[in-house]
């Protein structure tokens, strides 16, 4: 059980190899489900052209958002099953596969490539190869060339969409906002902003790298896009980053921001992308824990077992991160001294009501969170 850690934080007990393996699993399921589901409709299809061999699936880049989008239509088959075909095509387009595809979706539905939401329509066509991906949704044409794994969307100059510095990370803004990660308080990026956030959204990457390398690869193995929204009035607690077990890979943030805060919300993302996955492996929780409450320190709502340990999951990592952030001198010391001190009684008040109610979690669950306990409360106490 010891792997299972590795999902909490970096550190000595590396997840990549089971990271690879639930990402390209999680495929493979989606796509059967798919197809099993078009056949039971009575779509007469030919398999092959609809999935991807194992060994041209890109690894952990399969956790994307393409692919909880399709997983998320093909939950609600019915009417909607040649759209959840058609977003399962538009993975197998954007992970490389030669095809030519043309069916008719839902007009009630959007489809996602490629960080880009593309317009309601009752028709899709796709054209992909190793050079290039040619979409037609009704009456609008796209065209991505493939640049090694990144794709560069082609003449639409009003569409903020830019790759962060060397990454295969896609920055987004202004009307790319998926609906799924939609809210009432939401302020677009204004357009002459888009590049300073991008830089911001890069720099945070950095700064990650340079205050704790083991931080590196966990910011970045599991986020595929990050959507830019406009600075928001409010406390802290109401600006940052946002997350959606539906759409793995994605993250919305405010930018342009401090450089401290912008890389503790990549630090905060990043670690629901692990829980995601690791939830994909194993439970977390005993009968899912629904059958009692508890309030969250973080945001005063109330949680089952499992967002529980979700939140302290976040609440850990950022912790860890700022206190690397103190002895290494880099990022304002007054923010990040600032944050720990927020931080510190609700670390602690997750500990206690974890450890009291232990016994409503699995054993991958506290294999999952036990080991990190003695850390956070050296935290907690300022050492």
């Amino acid at each position: 059980m010891s792997f299972v850690f590795g999902f909490f934080r970096p550190g000595d007990h590396d997840c990549s190899s089971a990271v690879e393996d639930i990402a390209t699993g999680l495929y493979e399921i989606c796509a059967q489900r798919v197809l099993k589901t078009a056949q039971h409709a009575g779509l007469n299809l030919n398999e092959s052209d609809y999935r991807l061999d194992a060994q041209d699936l890109p690894g952990s880049a399969c956790w994307t958002p393409e692919l909880g989008a399709t997983l998320e239509l093909v939950r609600d088959a019915g009417p909607f099953v040649e759209s959840a075909l058609a977003q399962l095509a538009l993975c197998n387009a954007k992970f490389g596969k030669n095809q030519s595809v043309s069916l008719k979706i839902s007009p009630s539905l959007g489809l996602l490539f490629a960080g880009f939401p593309l317009p309601r329509a009752e028709t899709l066509q796709i054209e992909s190869d190793q050079s290039q991906v040619k979409i037609v949704v009704g009456e609008q044409h796209y065209r991505f060339l493939r640049r090694g794994s990144r794709l560069e969307l082609m003449d639409c100059p009003t569409v903020l969409r830019r790759y962060v510095g060397e990454l295969d990370i896609v920055v987004t803004g202004g009307n790319c906002l998926d609906m799924a990660f939609c809210a009432a308080e939401d302020i677009a990026l204004p357009a002459d902003l888009f590049s300073d956030a991008v830089d911001n959204v890069g720099a945070a990457f950095d700064l990650v790298s340079q205050v704790a390398p083991e931080y590196t690869s966990w910011t970045r193995q599991l986020i595929r896009q990050i959507h830019v929204l406009g600075e928001r009035l409010g406390s802290l607690s109401q600006l940052g980053g946002r997350s959606a077990q539906k759409r793995p890979g994605q993250i919305v943030t405010t930018a342009p921001r401090h450089l401290s805060l912008q890389a503790e919300t990549l630090i905060h993302e990043s670690s629901h992308q692990h829980f995601y996955m690791l939830q994909l492996l194993s439970p977390v929780a005993k009968n899912t824990g629904e059958e009692q409450f508890f309030t969250s320190p973080l945001n005063g709502m109330k949680r089952e077992i499992t967002r529980y340990l979700l939140a302290y999951h976040v609440v850990a990592n950022m912790m860890a991160f700022h206190k690397r952030s103190l002895e290494t001198g880099k990022g304002d010391r007054e923010i990040i001294e600032g944050r720990l001190t927020y931080l510190r009684p609700i670390a602690r008040e997750y500990i206690t009501n974890l450890t009291a109610n232990s016994d409503l979690l699995t054993e991958q669950g506290n294999a999952f969170w036990l080991p990190s306990r003695s850390a956070v409360l050296e935290i907690c106490e300022g050492v």
